[in-house]
């Protein structure tokens, strides 16, 4: 079984951490580093300001593929 645990207070966290990795029953596994959420982040706002549209991009990506 899995579980997540969120803790407000940094702290805290630790310490429950640091309790749960003296159980010899649980295994506790650091969380993996979120990178292409940070990459995905990065690129919020480049249509900005850009008259872009779901249709638009539809009928582009036809055009180009029915060449």
């Amino acid at each position: 079984m899995e579980i997540t645990i969120r803790v407000k207070d940094e702290k805290k966290a630790k310490a429950v951490l640091r309790l749960l990795e003296e159980l010899s029953v649980i295994d506790v596994q650091e969380p993996q580093s979120d990178s292409s959420h940070k990459e995905f982040e990065a690129i919020f706002g480049i249509w900005k300001n850009r008259d872009v549209s779901a249709q638009g991009l539809r009928n582009e990506a036809w055009r180009v593929e029915n060449r």
